[in-house]
């Protein structure tokens, strides 16, 4: 019985667990321009490859900061991104205009090198904007709707 227990308290944690080899996948959702989580991040190792499912009840255009990673989004289209958490620290996933998905000017595309996308602002400087800010690029506004945290091996 206290094995039955114990196994039930490991698994009361909503977020994935990865051992190994193994991917860890996120189920994201944007729901009213939210993604409801019961914390304001996902959290992963460097070196793990990772998986998010997005869905969205309207149309939009997402990108995470630091990776170079863009799509557009649709409500009757879901979208995985899989890739490897190379760089450590906490990168805003955001989205760009809501309503409507723009056209990414890099769909989905990868680097390993910090993206440049950075709106003028350099967080190493201390100068990052507030996590909610909207900020208008290409004519529209951006919203953070959550943060990807890598932390060291």
């Amino acid at each position: 019985m206290p094995t039955a227990l114990a196994l039930l308290i490991g698994c009361s944690d909503s977020a994935p667990r990865s051992h190994g080899d193994e991917t860890p996948t996120f189920e994201l959702s944007i729901q009213n321009r939210q993604v409801p989580l019961p914390d304001d991040a996902i959290r992963v190792r460097q070196g793990q490859q990772v998986e998010l499912r997005w869905r969205t009840d309207e149309p939009t255009s997402i990108h995470l900061h630091g990776y170079d990673i863009e799509a557009s989004l649709e409500p009757s289209t879901p979208l995985v991104w899989n890739f490897e958490a190379t760089a450590t620290g906490r990168f805003p996933i955001e989205a760009h205009g809501f309503g409507h998905a723009e056209e990414p000017t890099r769909t989905q595309k990868q680097s390993d090198e910090h993206s440049d996308h950075n709106h003028g602002h350099d967080p190493a400087r201390g100068d990052a904007l507030p996590p909610d800010e909207a900020i208008p690029a290409s004519g529209s506004a951006e919203k953070t709707l959550l943060y990807f945290e890598v932390h060291p091996r």
